[in-house]
């Protein structure tokens, strides 16, 4: 995840939206959007087209996204103990004959990419839930 916070762009959109904002080259994906790009804010309203993101929120638009790493060294070493198990079970059929062993450590990347998942995610506060209007009728 990366935080920026874009600038409009100097074309608006032909409809529908105020503003339009570039999108970071580095973009994969951009999550739902708060006020402020704060945890607790008010959720917002925007629709992303092709390398361009859309919304009636005035300029800065606070976006949080995911990104493209493109640098090992910023890989998380526990990402880099389950690339390491792929690789090997993915070659180990190929060096020794034997398909058990590449199965094993297949099994072992699964494991470890589990756990580098698990560690990421208990990196930050839990995200609220969304309050709905059954929720708050009852």
């Amino acid at each position: 995840m990366k935080l920026t916070a874009l600038a409009a762009d100097t074309q608006a959109p032909p409809f529908r939206w105020d503003y339009q904002y570039s999108l970071p080259a580095d973009c994969l994906r951009v999550p739902q959007q708060t006020e402020d790009g704060g945890r607790n804010g008010r959720f917002l309203e925007y629709e992303v087209i092709g390398r361009k993101l859309m919304s009636d929120v005035e300029a800065p638009f606070y976006l949080r996204y995911v990104r493209r790493v493109e640098s090992e060294a910023e890989f998380s070493p526990l990402f880099v103990d389950a690339f390491a198990f792929f690789l090997a079970g993915s070659l180990a059929h190929v060096i020794t004959g034997k398909n058990s062993f590449a199965q094993t450590l297949l099994r072992q990347a699964d494991i470890a990419l589990d756990d580098a998942s698990l560690s990421d995610t208990l990196q930050s506060s839990v995200q609220p839930a969304a309050e709905t209007g059954i929720v708050t009728i009852r």
